[in-house]
């Protein structure tokens, strides 16, 4: 009996092993690209993953209408141009993390407007950010998450005439990743993202929207 029961802890010792094993391959999180030459490590046909140990430059834009909205409960800011620039420090996870790591280096917004159509004046502020991405959210294929942190607060200074003076942050944002095939690239989207607000002319509440589309590189995709 004895023997039987050793014999049975070592197949679940085994069985645990193996789970978690095919659990962190499925868990990978790969960024691949249209440019030719490269290596295809898994890539999806007629794609190739940047090289693994060199940093890969990712430029995303607002996709419009509406753009980015900043809605409060004194009015509603939209920016129709908005961009950021992420810096991944690989195309592929180091292991023992799932996710890629890197910075968000810059991040702009312009022709922004109260709903009113007061012109507004915008300053990002504490720049870089800390990101984290991670592909096949919740076993969906062709899914990912794009995670932005940073300790003060990341976000920015919003002037809009005498209507708001504030700066809106958030500590922790997560924006939900979708490959897209028309064109083929990826979108990430932020929806309802809670706000802090410091500053002369706050509102008591604020909440931001975005999707951002990736324009660099070429046929940028997260598996």
């Amino acid at each position: 009996m004895k023997y039987l029961r050793n014999l049975s802890l070592a197949a679940v010792v085994i069985m645990a092993a193996t789970a978690l094993v095919t659990g962190g391959a499925s868990a990978a999180t790969k960024l691949c690209v249209s440019t030719p030459g490269l290596t295809a490590n898994e890539c999806p046909a007629n794609k190739s993953e940047p090289n693994p140990s060199s940093n890969v430059h990712i430029e995303a834009k607002v996709t419009n209408p509406p753009g980015l909205v900043i809605t409060t409960n004194i009015t509603t800011v939209t920016c129709e141009e908005a961009s950021m620039t992420i810096t991944a420090n690989t195309s592929t996870n180091v292991s023992p993390t799932t996710s890629i790591t890197g910075e968000v280096t810059n991040l702009a917004e312009g022709n922004c407007k109260t709903a009113a159509g007061q012109a507004c004046t915008t300053t990002i502020v504490n720049l870089p950010y800390e990101m984290h991405l991670q592909g096949t959210i919740e076993g969906l294929t062709n899914t990912s998450s794009l995670t932005i942190t940073d300790a003060v607060g990341a976000g920015f200074k919003s002037v809009c005439g005498f209507v708001i003076n504030c700066t809106f942050t958030t500590k922790e944002m997560t924006l939900h990743g979708v490959n897209k095939t028309t064109p083929t690239t990826t979108e990430f989207t932020a929806s309802h993202v809670p706000l802090s607000r410091a500053g002369g002319i706050c509102p008591a509440t604020a909440e931001l929207d975005a999707t951002f589309q990736v324009t660099t590189p070429s046929g940028f995709t997260v598996h």
